[in-house]
């Protein structure tokens, strides 16, 4: 097969802040390349050329524009339909509602290629995406807002058409499916994450216990609940770190002024993708306070790693409390008792991280995700050639 796979960021490189459609990406052309077949990848957001280590995967990067208007703009649209022409792959694979979208399906669309388009949030299932931003982040000036709020109208439009021409949906999970098929009036497939899986580091009991929350910090991951907690429970032998991308100004600074009365508490800011397994390594308990997500890789990243997870009212698919590896709570004061809680009792911390392990091994090894994502293709390949694959 040739693939193309147009995604925004290389996490490898520690310059850029990533997200978490960059780094399943990252994995999937990887993994492709490895096993033989031809790989384009077109960086959208990448600042610094990415080498590549496989012959067989060719990695470009388009212009850097800003705004809606120029990212859906002729010439920066041609790039990727050019850079697509060129290599003439079969399957192009692409995550979210973006600009982006736009140019996968136009050249599906003029080649027969079939446009493979994944939600990567739980927003990606719901309609106007760019709208909705404008109106809950309104300009001051009330004519430049009433500029936006055209632009929006216009963005989503076209990539709500452009997801539309999709020949394969995927979903993270049965909610966004739900809401795919609802809003979208689309089928898709269920397909989780997939992620390269290290050998586990032993835990030892003893010593203080540290808490980590790891995200980009921005408002739909609510760091200041991590915050909270924390002034909370600063009494106790805990140690908290916080970790992530703050481009938020308001939110750097509301947290900087805070978090420096803390005596234990670890304000590490942007950390580069491959030093992100360290934090793992290091933490005994992984707290989650996103109001919205689709399946975070650091979840993943947290049962990888033997991480007993601590989430606040956010349960991909009930995955935290069927399978076992953690504990959701409801509000702030339950949020606060479950990390006291497993604070308190190693043996449950390790029991939860068994689990965690254990399910990421059978359900998001990346080279279990490549074979199910093979399979679906040559399928779907093989049903616009006309072949019977049951046969």
């Amino acid at each position: 097969m040739k693939l193309a796979f147009v995604s925004q960021t290389w996490p490898e490189n520690a310059t850029v802040e990533f997200a978490g459609s960059s780094v399943q990406v990252y994995y999937l052309v990887q993994e492709f390349a490895r096993r033989g077949h031809d790989v384009l990848l077109i960086l959208t957001h990448q600042v610094d050329p990415i080498p590549s280590h496989y012959p067989n995967l060719l990695i470009q990067t388009a212009p850097i524009v800003s705004g809606l208007r120029n990212h859906l703009g002729k010439s920066w649209q041609r790039f990727i339909l050019d850079s697509l022409s060129k290599f003439q792959p079969d399957i192009v694979y692409q995550r979210g509602k973006l600009p982006e979208s736009v140019a996968c399906g136009a050249y599906c669309k003029q080649h027969n290629a079939l446009f493979v388009w994944l939600s990567n949030s739980d927003e990606s299932g719901k309609p106007h995406k760019f709208l909705t931003k404008r109106r809950q982040h309104p300009a001051s000036n009330p004519i430049r807002q009433a500029g936006r709020i055209a632009e929006a109208i216009v963005a989503d439009r076209r990539i709500e058409q452009s997801i539309r021409t999709a020949g394969m949906v995927i979903a993270q999970n049965s909610y966004q499916a739900d809401l795919l098929r609802k809003n979208f009036g689309m089928q898709p497939i269920i397909a989780g994450s997939g992620h390269s899986i290290p050998p586990l580091a032993e835990r030892t009991q003893g010593g203080e216990i540290s808490v980590l929350w790891l995200a980009n910090v921005t408002p739909v991951k609510q760091p200041l609940l991590f915050i909270e907690l924390s002034e909370t429970l600063s009494g106790t032998l805990l140690n908290f770190t916080m970790a992530g991308a703050m481009h938020n100004k308001e939110l750097r600074e509301d947290i900087q002024q805070r978090t420096a009365l803390l005596p234990k508490f670890n304000l590490v800011g942007h950390v580069p993708f491959h030093q992100s397994n360290a934090l793992f390594q290091s933490a005994d308990i992984f707290t989650n306070t996103s109001s919205s997500e689709g399946l975070p890789n650091t979840l993943l990243q947290a049962c990888i790693h033997g991480l007993p997870i601590v989430s606040l009212k956010n349960d991909p698919d009930n995955l935290i409390k069927n399978q076992g590896f953690g504990i959701v709570a409801n509000s702030m004061p339950e949020f606060t008792d479950a990390v006291r809680y497993l604070a308190e009792d190693h043996q449950a911390r390790i029991e939860m991280g068994r689990k965690g392990r254990k399910f990421a091994e059978e359900h998001y090894d990346i080279r279990l995700l490549v074979d199910k994502l093979t399979t679906l293709f040559q399928q779907e390949l093989a049903r616009r050639n006309g072949v019977d694959t049951a046969a």
